[in-house]
């Protein structure tokens, strides 16, 4: 049986998975920083010479960067929001922001519950990011109007807080009458907030599917889309997938798939806005909820091939229109899916998530290419695991085909994880050769460059170091990249500040703080 054709079996435990995490049973997310505190002070004097003046101890990355060091972490909203304010607090608004679109899950139940927090600043700073990402830009509320009147009249929203709280709690301990006889929707109703009313819909429908009545929660459920409509795609989403199911229990297969074909154009809209919405758990659903007789939309594949690229597939152009009943190869379709779902997933700290995700990518794969550069991104989750031993076997394989393009890059990470152990001159030399070929261009060589220039400047060469480190700065830019870039200035910021090339730090430093600011 095809990888295609396993989908449908799995549909039922994948559905009342993502049914209790829609409403926060089973919900968690991760924020993660992959800094790892060292002190480059220590590095460049290792004997403490007393009469040298001391400086701060910076914390950062100085090797690495292509690996991420951050053990994978679950956090619950509340949580997340916690790890918001830190960044806040450390004047890191665009690190904030950055934490807050790449879960938009975990805050959108944050949202939903209360967004309580005594920081009004952080509240307004969560609800005015994901607006601005996931809503509408004529929404007929905005969570941003929600928060202000939430802290104006907190009295106002106590009752429907309230009713919320005994409603999940009653649904924990399987009491799903109790739960729907809190009477959400009437009270969301009563404060006339057109999002705390999807909120409501949301979770009774998903109740009475849960509870085996689907004609009545498809039923609750389009009340929830048609609101929806006018506020959000991202909300749109996760609501028809919900619709399409209670449909598909209900018995009228034809209409669930059209619901998912609806859901599925919808979410691809979110990878192309202006603030795009790359969540791994919304895709993974889609996945598992894909009828059989449904190909993934060739748009679709071209704007999830776009938002992680791999090498190795030859897609059909888009701009082709395409006959048939299958409008791009299944297997290539998945493996694109597959393999986005993942990238977003290592980039939200769930490694383990994104090596199941990868593993399922590579083994839809129909090219050689593009099972070598799905093994180096295993390996990249394995190392974030701690798995070293399963890591390494995988880069050496990769490195040691002279023949395969993943190589290089796989010098380049077997060469950080040297340096990470304290072989100096292995990683070095592994690191030169990765980026031996000027002109070549591969996924991973800005931070393959950032790394090389770390050990230069470890191994005491100041101006190679600085070089390649800049390069990278340069390729961070070009890409996008904001965190690689702010980790590639931290590294030079702190290496000058601890050498004789302390007058240049200020304006790495001021550079770094315009970045933070949006500049």
């Amino acid at each position: 049986m095809s990888l295609v054709q396993t989908h449908h079996r799995r549909a039922a435990p994948a559905c009342l998975v993502a049914l209790l995490a829609s409403i926060g049973v089973l919900a968690s997310a991760g924020c993660f920083s992959s800094s790892t505190p060292q002190d480059w002070g220590a590095l460049l004097n290792p004997k403490g010479d007393k009469d040298e003046k001391k400086k701060g101890t910076p914390k950062l990355d100085v090797v690495g960067q292509s690996l991420g060091n951050s053990q994978e972490v679950s956090l619950a909203p509340g949580e997340l929001v916690s790890r918001v304010a830190d960044l806040v607090a450390q004047n890191r608004l665009t690190s904030a922001a950055r934490c807050v679109q790449r879960h938009p899950d975990a805050v959108l139940e944050w949202l939903r519950s209360d967004g309580a927090t005594k920081n009004r600043a952080v509240g307004e700073l969560v609800a005015a990011v994901h607006d601005r990402q996931c809503l509408a830009p004529d929404a007929v509320q905005t969570w941003t109007q929600l928060t202000a009147t939430r802290f104006a009249d907190p009295a106002k929203f106590q009752a429907y807080g309230e009713a919320r709280k005994r409603f999940k709690s009653a649904l924990a301990q399987g009491q799903v009458e109790h739960a729907l006889s809190q009477n959400l929707a009437g009270l969301a109703e009563q404060l006339q907030s057109p999002l705390l009313q999807i909120d409501a819909l949301q979770l009774e429908g998903t109740v009475q599917l849960l509870n085996e009545r689907p004609d009545v929660a498809a039923a609750t459920l389009e009340q929830a889309i048609a609101i929806a409509a006018r506020v959000s795609a991202y909300q749109s989403t996760y609501l028809l997938l919900f619709l399409s199911d209670a449909q598909r229990r209900a018995g009228d297969g034809e209409l669930a798939a059209q619901t998912w074909d609806r859901a599925v154009a919808l979410a691809g809209r979110t990878l192309i806005a202006e603030h795009p919405v790359f969540e791994p758990v919304l895709w993974e659903r889609l996945g598992y909820m894909r009828p059989i007789e449904r190909a993934w939309p060739l748009d679709v594949v071209h704007q999830l091939h776009r938002s992680d690229y791999l090498p190795g597939l030859d897609l059909p152009d888009a701009s082709v229109v395409v006959t048939g009943d299958q409008p791009v190869n299944p297997a290539l379709a998945e493996t694109v899916v597959w393999n986005a779902i993942g990238g977003w997933y290592l980039n939200r700290g769930h490694a383990q998530a994104a090596l199941v995700s990868f593993k399922r990518a590579e083994s839809a794969a129909t090219t050689a290419r593009a099972q070598q550069w799905l093994r180096l991104r295993q390996a990249r989750a394995l190392l974030q695991l701690e798995q070293t031993g399963a890591a390494t076997a995988i880069l050496v394989s990769l490195a040691g085909d002279k023949t395969s393009s993943a190589a290089p890059p796989a010098f380049a990470m077997l060469g950080s994880l040297r340096l990470k152990n304290g072989q100096l001159a292995q990683g070095l030399g592994l690191l030169k050769k990765a980026t031996e070929k000027e002109g070549a261009d591969w996924p991973g060589r800005a931070e393959a460059e950032a790394d090389l220039g770390v050990a230069y400047l470890m191994n005491g060469d100041k101006v190679a170091g600085l070089r390649h480190l800049r390069s990278a700065q340069q390729r961070y830019t070009t890409e996008g990249d904001f965190e690689g870039l702010a980790l590639a200035l931290e590294n030079e910021a702190a290496f000058l500040e601890n050498s004789d090339g302390s007058r240049d730090a200020p304006a790495v430093r001021q550079r770094l703080a315009d970045l933070e600011r949006g500049r």
